[in-house]
């Protein structure tokens, strides 16, 4: 078993209020293979990958990080779904209900559902069998998400969230006392490396954009969701795919409720870390409508590329580790004494962007469920505390899925995405 990275740990505390499951849809080619068998099929494969056999265990009174330890995938973590109405749309409103219900780390960190038929959204009477793969986003990120579906499906086997998982079993009382034996070291790293950070932050460097004005999209949404995807060719779009879809998104935003330039909050990965699971950054990316063309995409690229060079200072990589040596018990209490606000909580003056954009490439499409193949994927990125309304860019293959996340309360969906398909 091994312990939690920190920040790991701290998206398991946020959760359930966080609301963080990551939900990964897969649209494979319809074959005559019976539900039981595909059920079957993604059950065996998921007793094959190390990290789909995990669950996480607590120390005592938060004395340490916790503990990922081995244990079976059961049947009941693959669902199958049966739809009256095999609509693409009517697939999507099933797949809302279900993503109220998080799961539990500690019993099980995913589930697979299927639903089948169902139609194909592009139209000719094509139908589909859909896969979506819940995953606690304290298991692993997008990309790490992404790799073990692409294990679970037929694709390159996921390599495990970490190392250590030969270690032997640590009683919980003794885990609880090595937390203790720890806490004179990472308190001495917490304070030393934060006062490095600030001595650091203190010299010349690059500067990022500001926060922006918020508009009336952001503010704590309500209990309610609504999904809408766009699938198109690689091939249609102008240049590399997301700037050019964020330039999409800020031509859409900005006819309905963005005045000025508006503004994404794009995740960002960072190189692969052994022992951490979750490692990124969200970075403000304007998605520059006062240029067109090459000079916009281009502009956006510079963008990610300035946003990804500042997260490698030195000051910034100093702070991070300051942060992985804060000690469990004070991170737990960080992370769930706070309680957020309700839906008419005030909304915020500003804002990082005026939505979030997660943007993934799933790699080949040589992915299969009992002999179909993948056509598309896409992803749904959780509402925020200040953000009605997500986007999701996924490509497999030469096809790529534009998602969008919503508060039906809020926005217009069906509008949005219509006008997204026209700018797109």
């Amino acid at each position: 078993m091994t312990r939690l990275h920190p920040v790991d740990a701290r998206t398991l505390w946020a959760v359930p209020a966080a609301r963080s499951d990551q939900f990964l849809l897969f649209a494979f080619d319809d074959t005559p293979a019976s539900a039981a068998a595909v059920a079957a099929e993604v059950l065996a494969a998921a007793l094959t990958i190390e990290r789909l056999n995990l669950v996480v265990r607590e120390v005592p009174a938060h004395l340490d990080y916790p503990r990922w330890v081995s244990s079976a995938a059961t049947a009941g973590q693959v669902r199958g779904h049966r739809l009256v109405d095999t609509s693409w749309p009517a697939m999507l409103t099933g797949l809302v209900a279900l993503m109220g219900d998080q799961v539990d780390p500690g019993v099980h960190p995913w589930r697979v559902h299927l639903f089948g038929p169902v139609d194909d959204p592009s139209g000719g009477g094509a139908r589909l069998r859909v896969a979506v793969l819940q995953i606690s986003h304290a298991l692993t990120d997008g990309r790490g998400a992404s790799e073990t579906a692409r294990a679970l499906f037929g694709g390159q086997r996921a390599g495990p969230p970490s190392a250590g998982f030969a270690e032997p079993s640590i009683p919980p009382m003794a885990q609880a006392a090595g937390g203790v034996l720890r806490l004179p070291g990472q308190v001495c790293g917490l304070i030393g490396g934060g006062l490095n950070s600030y001595r650091l932050s203190r010299a010349p460097r690059a500067v990022g954009p500001p926060p922006v004005a918020a508009a009336k999209i952001n503010r704590r949404p309500g209990p309610r969701r609504a999904l809408r995807t766009l699938t198109v060719a690689k091939d249609d779009i102008d240049g590399r795919i997301t700037p050019a879809v964020i330039a999409a998104i800020g031509d859409t935003m900005a006819a309905a409720w963005v005045d000025g330039d508006p503004v994404v909050e794009l995740t960002l990965a960072r190189a692969p870390r052994p022992g951490r699971a979750n490692n990124f950054q969200m970075a403000g990316i304007a998605s520059r409508t006062d240029l067109v063309g090459v000079r916009r995409t281009t502009a956006i690229t510079a963008a990610i590329d300035a946003a990804r060079a500042r997260d490698r200072e030195r000051a910034r990589v100093v702070a991070r580790a300051a942060e992985a040596a804060t000690p469990a018990a004070l991170m737990h209490w960080a992370t769930t004494a706070f309680e957020p606000g309700g839906p008419d909580s005030d909304p915020p003056g500003a804002v990082t962007g005026h939505t979030v954009v997660s943007s993934v490439n799933r790699g080949g499409d040589d992915l299969f469920l009992a002999g179909g193949r993948v056509r598309f994927t896409a992803g749904f990125p959780a509402l925020s505390a200040v953000h009605c309304l997500t986007h999701g860019i996924h490509g497999i293959g030469r096809s790529v899925t534009i998602s969008v996340v919503a508060d039906p309360d809020v926005i217009d969906i069906d509008n949005y995405a219509a006008e997204l398909r026209e700018r797109l």
